[in-house]
């Protein structure tokens, strides 16, 4: 951005949500306010835009041809029904530039109420409308009256284009008996947004209605039970912890359920304990200690790929990759004494050598090694001790895998941390990377694909094991005993035990492409008939529902 464009503060607000839902839409905007300055406002009609309408019965879409203003969007929004999607399109960008500045639109940003596609290009409307993937049964049409008469032919074309896209989605495979479900969406996140929107995408395939529900920072009362009695869900569904208050769901009288991405004592207290609350985990070393927290329905049921987003992709070969978060920033020790600081990181260091070992274990073998005495009887503060040791951790477990690879120049992609170990030269940050569009071409593309799994995963894997096989990508993972019963060890993916054995597989990996295509291809066929949303939320759908 050049010293002669001026910013207002609703500009940065905006444009900081836009950076973090939408970042390659922020770059454009970005790069054309670099070179032509502040975006010109278009006035706003006086008086301001007011949007009423019916949306017909089963309609689940709206898309806004053209965005007037900041005015007209902000009423569309709120006139639209809770359950519909909404797909603003502009073909101009110096107009969304524009309505940028007017008001405060980080709010509809961020929490899913609008997605935005704005381009000229048809094929790239195509594109960008592929990326959200949500289902859609039918669509209702609003015309800004400004944009549409300037632009009718655009959006005449695609609105004759929208159709074939939503026919070219996955068929659904109807089930005997069919249910609804209410996702609810909370504050903005790095990751979960898009499992959820994979879980929609699986749920729709399945032949299951899904219906969205933004809680934001907290339950508006009235609407919230106003869409519990229009819908009339079977079940509501939270990823974590996200819209978890016991006392609201309760009232539904429905079933709801968790999906758990983290350890979930993190949050879940014993007031939490309900018949009608299901907890999913992502590694099944927490059912046990659920059941014995009293939490009558625990399930475990691992993360998977959504093959309509993650697959092969026919792209130029690119280095070694990574993709997360740094978590660079080590958390500080709230412990006054140096011999509890040194007994933490030493815990934390053993548990970065070998996550999948019980903390409990680890801390015995500890104990007497150091001539220490450390125990905790109360169960609610030992999973809260062992909660506190793996966040602890993530930080040193990530950052010394990392610095194994630095040899073998990795391309990392995430967070600013990451340049923190690049310094000296090795390895090379390219910032964050759209989950959508690029990241499964990354994973095609990469010679060796790196997973690094969290420590609070003790026995499973997350998401990206199984996204970089769907895309046919060459997967090295550090190891998980239920890595095993997921894939065949060094048939389908390859993992590593050690730092020496990490070094060791990248090097030959590195020189052996035909290796690793064949992995690749025989890992890719594991994930299409194992490892899909689909199949998970089929597992979902029977513990909760039958």
């Amino acid at each position: 951005m050049n010293n002669a464009t001026v910013y207002n503060d609703i500009f940065l607000v905006n444009f900081s949500a836009l950076e973090h839902e939408y970042p390659l839409l922020a770059v454009r905007v970005k790069d054309y306010l670099a070179s032509n300055g502040r975006a010109s406002v278009s006035p706003v009609q006086n008086p301001p835009h007011t949007v009423r309408f019916d949306v017909p019965q089963g309609h689940n879409c709206i898309v806004i041809f053209g965005i007037d203003s900041a005015e007209y969007l902000l009423s569309v929004a709120a006139s639209a029904p809770r359950y519909a999607y909404i797909v603003a399109v502009e073909k101009s960008l110096s107009q969304f530039a524009a309505v940028l500045f007017e008001k405060d639109l980080s709010r509809l940003i961020k929490g899913w109420r609008i997605k935005f596609i704005i381009d000229s290009d048809k094929d790239s409307f195509s594109d960008q409308f592929k990326q959200y993937y949500f289902q859609i049964d039918s669509v209702s049409f609003v015309k800004a009256p400004k944009s549409y008469i300037l632009n009718e032919e655009y959006y005449v074309e695609i609105t004759v284009l929208i159709p074939s896209l939503i026919v070219s989605r996955t068929p659904r495979k109807v089930e005997e008996k069919t249910y609804v479900f209410l996702m609810l969406i909370g504050s903005s996140g790095t990751g979960w947004p898009f499992i959820l929107q994979d879980c929609i995408a699986a749920l729709h395939q399945l032949g299951h209605q899904a219906y969205t529900y933004n809680i934001g920072d907290g339950y508006d009362m009235p609407q919230f039970f106003r869409m519990v009695d229009v819908v009339k869900p079977d079940v509501v569904f939270l990823l974590d912890a996200i819209g978890l208050v016991p006392e609201i769901l309760e009232k539904t009288g429905i079933p709801y359920v968790s999906w758990f991405f983290d350890n979930p004592f993190l949050w879940l207290k014993s007031g939490h304990v309900s018949e009608r609350y299901h907890i999913v985990v992502w590694d099944k070393t927490y059912v046990s200690d659920l059941h014995a927290a009293g939490f009558p329905h625990v399930t475990y049921v691992p993360l998977g790929a959504n093959p309509a987003v993650f697959y092969p992709r026919n792209v130029n070969e690119q280095p070694l990759s990574f993709v997360g978060s740094s978590l660079f920033q080590e958390a500080e020790l709230p412990f006054p004494e140096e011999a509890k600081k040194v007994f933490i990181r030493r815990v934390s260091e053993r548990l970065c050598r070998s996550p999948w070992t019980p903390i409990e274990q680890i801390i015995a073998e500890l104990t007497v090694k150091m001539g220490i005495s450390f125990s905790i009887d109360d169960p609610v503060r030992k999973h809260e001790f062992e909660a506190f040791v793996q966040n602890y951790a993530r930080s040193g477990y990530r950052k010394g895998i990392i610095q194994q690879l630095l040899e073998f120049n990795p391309v990392l992609y995430g967070d600013k941390g990451w340049m923190n170990l690049i310094s000296e030269g090795k390895g090379e940050y390219k910032g964050r990377i759209n989950n959508r569009l690029e990241l499964p071409e990354l994973y095609s593309a990469s010679k060796i694909n790196i997973n690094i799994t969290v420590p609070q995963i003790r026995n499973s894997f997350s998401h990206r094991a199984f996204e970089i096989p769907a895309c046919r990508g060459f997967l090295l993972s550090d190891y998980r005993p239920e890595a095993e019963s997921f894939f065949e060890l060094d048939s389908e993916i390859v993992c590593f035990r050690t730092y020496d054995e990490l070094r060791d597989k990248t090097l030959y990996y590195s020189n052996h492409p035909e290796d690793r295509k064949e992995i690749a291809r025989r890992g890719y066929e594991r994930v299409i008939a194992e490892h899909t949303y689909a199949h998970r939320m089929q597992k979902i759908v029977e513990f909760v529902l039958r």
